[in-house]
């Protein structure tokens, strides 16, 4: 009786009530090799609109290795498609124009990406919406007939939120580079760019190709602390995703962003195309590899890094910043198997502590007056038994909750 109604589903879509659907035309795919084309619509939009949930619906996810969505301000795009006969016209030989802006994209495995009611991508007034659809081989004579859902969020205080592309496999971000994987070799990459302004890190999305074993993202503060953004172990090209943080991040200027990703090139990746192996290279097709990650950032307003993006890590609601976010309580090891601590940072204070079950009875707690500057607590946790508890920490008569879980 306590659980969650069931999930509604629309036809094809997880996206309730799209603002817009933009309607693709029907494509035949003209050659067996990896075929960009791209296509342009007309917004019509008079006014601002700001997008905070886009889905794109493949009409088969077998014929599409990614698409991105860009918006033109220009008459270009649209004219380099009136230019060529039939819908739409190969990217490849037409000059893409320099007035075009990406506002997000899909790849495979890639669902309904949604942001906070608060957040949302500008599409200017104007604009035409240019989508490039990079075909998967093999598929000559098949139909296309794809739709990109788009849902605009009306919060009048709504923040915008851009793409930043800090990873990427050329030198000098591929830092031992080039991208070369060759025949019965496991090779591992590393990438590395500096940010050179303070932006608010909201999420990430990674990419690579059937080689890829492994990804990781890491930040590193020009103070030398280490956020460990993104690990993926076992990296499936047919599962990829983009992935929201718990809770914004402020990257500093001169901080740090880390890149790490494992290629297989042998008769042990069951992934790998080739068998036996060949070389493989750097490039666009599903057959070559890349090592890319795109990150969503917003520009920096104090106490962007209160702002709680999942609010089942944080036991609080998704929201705007705290209205007073003096107080950041720590909590590690989280899960934890025997100790669990809990640390921070606060002037003189009073504090108390409170670990509860699910059912809001008290398991352990305690008080203490005068805390002046860095205070730690661990409470022994290893009599409990697997499951969730929540960490209450009150400080001068304001409670901040935690999740915790203990896994034996």
């Amino acid at each position: 009786s306590s659980a969650p109604p069931p999930p509604v589903f629309y036809g094809s879509a997880v996206m309730e009530q799209p603002s817009d659907t933009v309607i693709l035309p029907h494509f035949q795919i003209p050659n067996n090799y990896n075929q960009y084309f791209t296509f342009i619509i007309h917004s019509n939009y008079t006014e601002p609109k700001y997008v905070n949930q886009l889905e794109f619906i493949p009409s088969d996810p077998s014929l599409i290795h990614h698409s991105i969505y860009y918006q033109d301000t220009s008459d270009i795009s649209w004219q380099a498609d009136v230019d060529y006969p039939g819908p739409g016209f190969p990217t490849y030989t037409t000059a893409e124009s320099p007035y075009l802006t990406s506002f997000g994209g899909y790849v495979p495995g890639q669902g309904l990406v949604k942001f906070p009611s608060f957040m949302g991508v500008e599409i200017l007034p104007g604009a035409d919406l240019v989508i490039q659809v990079h075909y998967s081989p093999y598929n000559i004579g098949k139909i296309d007939s794809s739709k990109l859902l788009l849902k605009f969020t009306d919060d009048p205080e709504v923040r915008r939120i851009y793409e930043e592309r800090y990873l990427y496999a050329q030198a000098p971000v591929l830092i031992n580079g080039p991208l070369f994987i060759p025949a019965n070799t496991v090779a591992t990459f590393n990438e590395r760019t500096t940010s050179d302004s303070v932006k608010s890190l909201v999420g990430l999305a990674p990419h690579s190709h059937l080689l890829c074993t492994s990804w990781k993202v890491d930040a590193v503060s020009p103070s030398g602390d280490t956020s460990k953004l993104l690990y993926i172990p076992n990296w499936d090209f047919g599962w990829q995703y983009t992935y929201l943080l718990t809770k914004v991040m402020a990257i500093e200027p001169g901080t740090q962003i880390l890149g790490e990703a494992v290629f297989d090139n042998t008769v042990n990746n069951s992934d790998n195309p080739n068998n036996p192996p060949v070389d493989v290279e750097e490039g666009q097709s599903t057959f070559d590899e890349m090592m890319a990650c795109r990150f969503w950032v917003m520009d920096y307003q104090e106490g962007d890094e209160n702002i709680i993006l999942d609010s089942s890590f944080y036991g609080f609601p998704v929201t705007a910043p705290l209205s007073e976010p003096e107080y950041s309580v720590k909590v590690f090891p989280n899960p934890s198997d025997q100790w669990l601590r809990f640390s921070l940072h606060v002037p003189q204070s009073e504090l108390r502590w409170l670990l509860t079950n699910a059912l809001q009875q008290n398991l352990d707690s305690g008080f203490e007056t005068g805390i002046t500057g860095h205070y730690a607590k661990v409470i022994d946790v290893s009599e409990l038994p697997p499951g969730m508890y929540f960490l209450t920490v009150s400080i001068n008569e304001k409670e901040y909750k935690n999740k915790v879980i203990v896994s034996h």
